[in-house]
């Protein structure tokens, strides 16, 4: 990776030329902006969320984020402005002290625990919107079903008294037949 040449004020960039995409993730500038890169992927990852699930997330809060706003602000391609800081500490359910790896005060174990369990909670929404999501595709399917069945029972429907018709002249005929040869 080489640095290209920046104008003051602007955050240093690594550029990268014919690097794997496997190799894009954890190459990232020894920078604070590499370290709050490779502190938010650790977090997202540690969540079992995909990059693509902690977009939603802060989309749903307002921030215009997408799967690739992830991608380049865990590979420090993208400044990252104040309030996505708060937004994402929010939303990983970690301090923005943490976040941004700065010394923090000792927490408490009441803090330790609640962390803890909001963690496992937002674990569990992960599992809860995956679900979502398949239960989604499985009521899609099943609208499919309804229609086709709601169509074939209309076809049935039409036919029933034609056929009702003819089975009742028919069984007519049989009667007077039998009738006939007593």
């Amino acid at each position: 990776m080489e640095i290209r040449p920046h104008r003051r004020g602007e955050p240093l960039r690594p550029v990268r030329r014919g690097r794997p995409l496997a190799d894009a993730v954890t190459d990232v500038p020894d920078t604070p902006e590499g370290a709050l890169a490779g502190r938010l992927r650790r977090m997202r990852v540690e969540l079992g969320w995909s990059q693509a699930m902690l977009a939603e997330r802060l989309a749903a809060q307002g921030l215009e984020w997408h799967q690739t706003t992830v991608a380049k602000t865990e590979t420090a391609d993208r400044a990252i402005r104040y309030n996505e800081i708060v937004f994402l500490a929010e939303t990983l359910g970690v301090s923005t002290e943490e976040l941004l790896g700065l010394t923090a005060s000792v927490e408490t174990l009441a803090t330790i625990d609640l962390k803890v369990r909001l963690q496992s909670l937002l674990r569990e929404e992960a599992g809860i919107i995956d679900e979502l999501r398949a239960v989604k595709l499985d009521l899609a399917s099943l609208t499919e079903r309804r229609a086709e069945l709601e169509e074939r029972r209309r076809s049935v429907l039409k036919e029933l008294p034609v056929i009702r018709r003819q089975y009742g002249k028919a069984s007519m005929h049989d009667r007077a037949r039998v009738a006939g040869r007593d």
